[in-house]
């Protein structure tokens, strides 16, 4: 590929090359064959291939739990390296059955940490705006993907995580599990769950919530000065039927939730944008 690349003229467009993403071991000789495969493929085939200005993106797992790992390996020195973490809080139980304020305070007291990197700098690859767990839908339930697979591998998780606002959870509104289809509604019509008659106090503070939610994540993201950057995890979900909006940053920006990522919003600002 990389060969491939050269002769086209595409490699001087691209930045880096990601080595494997989120691998998983679970034995001794998992963690043996992806220490070989990491230095044949950054010593053998990148390395000698790439120019000064790219880089290799090691990305450590998906509980970026491999960095001391590669770090210890034998890869080339005259090569710049870079971590690619992967900050989710939406799959860990039970953050989703909290309030908005306490993911809010787990946002503050983890994002900002760089997981113990000494060697190299990083960047946050994937994230999102998500505290509920929704993989079935991203992960194509519209699409011929059996919805109930996902639920029946995690049956102490909240069948209707999907179609709760956050900011209720612990005390939701009666009938939501009842809407038909929440997360299919025309997401641009009163944000997009069932009918807001008689809940636009409780509309207006998740909106305020979510949008501390995202200063939260980008000044926690952004304070490391490991950190070169970020990337939203995903620009968009669909069409205006079946937006995700917690992972639709389209859908975000266009609704005023994301803003100004070099001077994110205070609360106060929050406040009075809502």
């Amino acid at each position: 590929m990389v060969d491939y690349l050269s002769t086209t003229r595409l490699l001087s467009y691209i930045w880096g090359f990601e080595v494997l993403n989120e691998p998983v071991t679970s034995s001794a000789s998992d963690l043996g064959f992806l220490k070989s495969f990491t230095e044949s493929v950054v010593n053998s085939v990148l390395a000698p291939r790439m120019s000064h200005n790219q880089v290799v993106v090691l990305q450590p797992g998906p509980a970026n739990d491999k960095i001391a790992a590669y770090e210890a390996y034998n890869l080339l020195s005259n090569v710049t390296y870079i971590f690619d973490l992967h900050e989710y809080i939406c799959f860990s139980n039970p953050l989703y059955l909290t309030t908005m304020e306490d993911v809010i305070a787990s946002v503050k007291s983890s994002f900002g940490d760089d997981r113990g990197i000494t060697k190299w700098q990083y960047f946050v690859g994937e994230w999102s705006m998500a505290s509920t767990d929704c993989a079935e839908y991203l992960n194509g339930a519209w699409g011929g993907f059996d919805p109930n697979y996902y639920k029946n591998q995690h049956q102490n998780r909240n069948t209707f995580m999907c179609n709760k606002i956050d900011q209720v959870r612990g005390g939701e509104l009666a009938g939501f599990q009842t809407c038909s289809s929440i997360v299919g509604v025309d997401m641009n019509v009163a944000w997009g769950h069932c009918s807001t008659a008689g809940r636009e106090v409780e509309y207006k503070t998740y909106k305020e919530s979510m949008c501390n939610l995202f200063s939260t994540y980008i000044n926690a993201i952004t304070s490391n000065t490991k950190n070169i950057g970020f990337s939203f995890w995903t620009y968009l979900t669909g069409d205006n039927q079946r937006r995700i909006q917690q992972w639709d940053f389209s859908w975000l920006v266009e609704n005023g939730i994301i803003s100004n990522l070099a001077n994110p919003p205070t609360p106060e600002e929050c406040k009075a944008k809502f």
